[in-house]
């Protein structure tokens, strides 16, 4: 069942259309490739980016059908997307691909690449299990290419030609926090539409807190943040239609606040999905973050002590890593209700089975100052809303 449930959008395949006007009545297929972001870590599943992306390109543009396959995998690097495509490609038509990409890179995956020599050491922004590598900004000697750079143009390049030999459209994205430059580079240098959402997203700052839209970990969206993924999207789409061999009406019938959560017998469809996914990876390396995202979920639907537990179980089954994803959501849980000392008091037990653990330290060190009450609110959202 968990298979079958893997490519959960997949199941309204129809005959394969050019992606154009001439073809209005036809069945368009779209692939959203990438990593948690892509998947909908921080919410349920089913108000992921490229479920809601479905949801706006259907009923703003009646005299078409839209399906829009989510690809995305947590903790999934460039080259395991790269092959994750390719798969789902032998069996299914596929009209574009909008991929979102560069992050979870590892050292292993960039030094195993076609057996070249190790990248110099780099710095590394998220330490803990699979964090991901930042290459940006550093330096190379003359005539030097950088690993990383090397690494993504042979992988994004890999899957432009699956593209093209599939007769897909590629186009690839940035994070709603963060742009990779070896991609947009790339995107750049191939002529491949390259569609950052930063400003938008630092526009959507001004009208919300950061803990507003993103999830109880800091680092992913929640379900109001992928509404806004998406609505950023078609607005992208839509105006490089032409570029893009589109015919899109403008975005005029935007998801309503109100259907979030309003189906039930969705809702516990794809809550028994989490919690499948969190069973069936119970021993493997993943199984703290299916917690954690099981527990994002209890948490959007107002089940608060259900969140806690997921939240403790994932820290625990983790051992107390040094990772934001698993240390800020059960923190935050506690701020969220006012619990300070509470906090403080998870901070010292943390540190106490992980001396090394930077995230709580850092949490710690925060919460034992005489700060605001306003400080202390942000802090609510996760580390990523106190940079």
């Amino acid at each position: 069942m968990l298979l079958a449930l893997g490519f959960w959008i997949s199941g309204k395949f129809g005959l394969r259309h050019p992606w154009g006007k001439e073809n209005k009545q036809a069945v368009i297929q779209l692939v959203c490739l990438g990593d948690s972001h892509t998947f909908g870590v921080g919410t349920l599943a089913l108000y992921s980016y490229p479920l809601q992306l479905e949801k706006l390109l259907n009923s703003n543009n009646p005299g078409q059908k839209f399906t829009v396959t989510n690809l995305g995998e947590p903790g999934s690097g460039t080259k395991a997307q790269s092959e994750s495509l390719k798969f789902f490609l032998r069996n299914h038509p596929v009209d574009g691909v909008l991929w979102l990409t560069g992050r979870n890179n590892t050292d292993a995956d960039i030094q195993s690449f076609k057996n070249k020599p190790p990248p110099r050491p780099m710095p590394n922004f998220f330490s803990g299990i699979r964090g991901f590598r930042s290459f940006r900004g550093i330096a190379l000697p003359p005539g030097r290419k950088d690993p990383y750079a090397d690494y993504l143009d042979f992988y994004l390049e890999t899957v432009q030609k699956l593209c093209k030999a599939h007769k897909a459209r590629l186009v690839l994205l940035s994070y709603y926090n963060s742009a990779d430059i070896a991609v947009k580079a790339f995107a750049d240098g191939h002529r491949i539409p390259f569609l950052d959402f930063r400003d938008d997203f630092s526009i959507f700052r001004k009208k919300r807190e950061p803990a507003q839209y993103t999830s109880p970990d800091g680092s992913h969206l929640n379900r109001f943040g992928y509404q806004c993924y998406a609505e950023c999207l078609y607005e992208d789409l839509f105006r490089d239609q032409k570029r893009l061999g589109l015919y899109l009406g403008p975005l005029v019938k935007k998801i309503k606040t109100a259907d979030f959560y309003a189906d039930p017998v969705e809702t516990d469809k794809w809550v028994r999905y989490q919690q499948e996914r969190a069973e069936h990876n119970k021993e493997a390396w993943s199984y703290p973050f299916e917690q954690i995202q099981l527990g994002n979920i209890y948490e959007e639907m107002g089940r608060a002590e259900s969140a806690k537990e997921c939240y403790m179980e994932g820290l625990i089954a983790s051992d107390y890593a040094d990772h934001s994803a698993l240390v800020s959501p059960i923190i935050g849980w506690h701020l969220r209700r006012g619990e300070r000392f509470e906090a403080l008091q998870l901070c010292n037990d943390i540190l106490a089975k992980n001396p090394r653990n930077s995230v709580a330290r850092t949490y710690r060190e925060i919460l034992s100052r005489n700060l605001p009450n306003t400080l202390i609110e942000r802090l609510q959202g996760g580390m990523e809303s106190i940079d």
